[in-house]
């Protein structure tokens, strides 16, 4: 089981498929004091629609999360510009966002961030903020939720405290964009 602890650091100006700045899934990430800024994604093929296109400062997935006093700007990607997320399905997990700043990042899908597989454990964002972060769909959130998780789950949660968002900007001129996936691609 991988446990990374990533402390006082810096990512910036890489290129990579998922998580331009840092990738972790499937394990345990205590993440605090990292500034991560102008990362891009550079696709491998030619499909730039592919949901894995996801955090363009960071991706986290599968895992037990506390990341804090963070600050993830100037990003790009297709899914989450700034951090994309897919939070652990099962078991006593935790996922959580505080005192992280999520500013003047780019994105088709959730400027700002970007989560899936919505049926696992809640995602909670405290003391955070989400500003100038530009997108075609979901300014600030862009979410999207499979219909066969659906049957069998609650659809997952993602909560807010004392959380500020301003500034954002979407073509479909949403703030938040939820996004069920089923057979006939229905919202």
């Amino acid at each position: 089981k991988l446990v990374a602890s990533i402390t006082n650091s810096e990512f910036y100006s890489n290129y990579a498929y998922r998580g331009a700045g840092f990738s972790i899934a499937n394990g345990s990430a205590v993440i605090d004091k990292v500034y991560g800024h102008g990362n891009h994604f550079v696709p491998y093929d030619i499909d730039t629609g592919n949901f894995q296109l996801v955090g363009g400062g960071v991706f986290l997935g599968g895992l037990d999360v506390k990341m804090t006093n963070s600050y993830i700007v100037n990003n790009k990607t297709t899914y989450g510009g700034g951090l994309g997320v897919s939070p652990a399905q099962a078991g006593n997990k935790s996922f959580v966002i505080e005192n992280v700043s999520i500013k003047n990042n780019e994105a088709v899908y959730g400027g700002g961030v970007a989560a899936f597989s919505l049926y696992g454990q809640p995602i909670t964002f405290i003391d955070c903020e989400l500003l100038n972060n530009k997108a075609t769909e979901g300014s600030a959130l862009y979410t999207e939720v499979y219909a066969k998780w659906l049957k069998a789950n609650n659809g997952g949660l993602i909560q807010f405290f004392f959380t500020t968002f301003g500034l954002n900007d979407a073509t479909d001129n949403n703030t938040f964009r939820f996004y069920k996936t089923d057979v006939t691609k229905g919202e």
